[in-house]
């Protein structure tokens, strides 16, 4: 099983939380970190194991995730990124649904 990890900084975190104590007490006066935040960061993790953190834009497909990560090994994930009080649309949830039912992992990316 991995390890959840921060946003801000990757350390390990606990469980159901998306932001280390270290990183809340440095944001504290802001209410989330922005989706773009999250964004940079999700790339840039990629990018430091090598693999590709594309912007999939899908002209005439609505709902498609923010992001293909392209992992080495092969390896192909999915990812949709939402502030804490974003909500997945029902069209979000259509491809979710979508691309595990071919064998692709997707996931959502909150911030906090």
């Amino acid at each position: 099983m991995s390890e959840d990890r921060c946003v801000c900084c990757g350390d390990i975190i606990p469980e159901g939380r998306q932001v280390c104590p270290g990183c809340e007490i440095r944001t504290s006066g802001t209410s989330k970190l922005s989706e773009k935040y999250i964004e940079r960061r999700l790339r840039e993790e990629i990018q430091k194991e090598g693999g590709l953190c594309l912007k999939w834009v899908c002209p005439g497909w609505a709902g498609v995730p923010d992001r293909i990560c392209l992992i080495p090994e092969g390896r192909i994930a999915f990812v949709e990124l939402k502030t804490v009080n974003g909500t997945v649309s029902d069209r979000q949830k259509w491809w979710r649904k979508k691309l595990t039912s071919l064998g692709f992992s997707h996931f959502i990316v909150k911030s906090t």
